[in-house]
């Protein structure tokens, strides 16, 4: 059974045919007590994807639908008991807190993909369909910080491993990390690593 087409329309102004979804599973399953492993499977799944991928723990609701499962004895109960457990996640997910989150993981992994090069907060809005002033906000909001701080905390890390791995030359490391000249460079990894890179070197460097 495919448990991921549940979470997909695990949305409000989806709710009706995810309970059609759910009969629709029920009426394959060969007996009644596979309908009910297959509930408490479908429950645990939910569950599980909300705390590992939110870190939101709906323990509460999980245990509800587990009590609910064991103690449906008719076919009529095992339905009552399905439209009760979408419902009961669905109604305490919060839709918007969702998408904010998918939206960071997204900016995430395109700074991950691009920080060595030109990259600024326009291009990954535009490339997010959102206004750059709302992902400045959630980025914030959600990572604790800057869009450019978060960005140079990456191309520090990439020079440091570089600096300590390499012979390459300073300018060298600065530009393909991805910083616009010698002295910002300088400046931003003394900001974030606690010395220049000229020191960073001498202390870690490849001997």
């Amino acid at each position: 059974m495919n448990y991921l087409e549940f979470l997909d329309l695990q949305k409000p102004h989806l709710l009706e045919k995810a309970l059609l979804k759910i009969d629709e599973a029920l009426d394959e399953c060969k007996d009644f007590e596979d309908q009910k492993f297959f509930l408490s499977e479908l429950n645990t799944f939910v569950y599980g994807h909300y705390l590992s991928k939110y870190e939101w723990n709906l323990v509460d609701i999980f245990n509800a639908n587990k009590d609910l499962i064991k103690s449906a004895t008719t076919y009529g109960e095992i339905i009552d008991t399905a439209h009760y457990i979408m419902r009961s996640y669905t109604e305490s997910i919060d839709q918007d807190m969702i998408i904010e989150d998918r939206l960071i993981r997204q900016a995430i992994d395109i700074i991950s993909q691009e920080f060595t090069n030109k990259i600024s907060l326009g291009e990954v809005a535009k490339k997010l369909n959102v206004s750059p002033n709302y992902l400045s906000r959630m980025f914030s909001l959600k990572t604790g910080y800057r869009f450019i701080e978060y960005v140079n905390i990456l191309r520090v890390q990439h020079a440091k491993k570089l600096i300590e791995t390499t012979d390459n030359s300073l300018d060298y490391i600065g530009d393909i990390c991805g910083f616009a000249n010698q002295p910002h460079f300088s400046l931003t990894f003394k900001k974030v690593a606690g010395m220049t890179p000229s020191e960073y070197r001498s202390k870690y460097g490849k001997k």
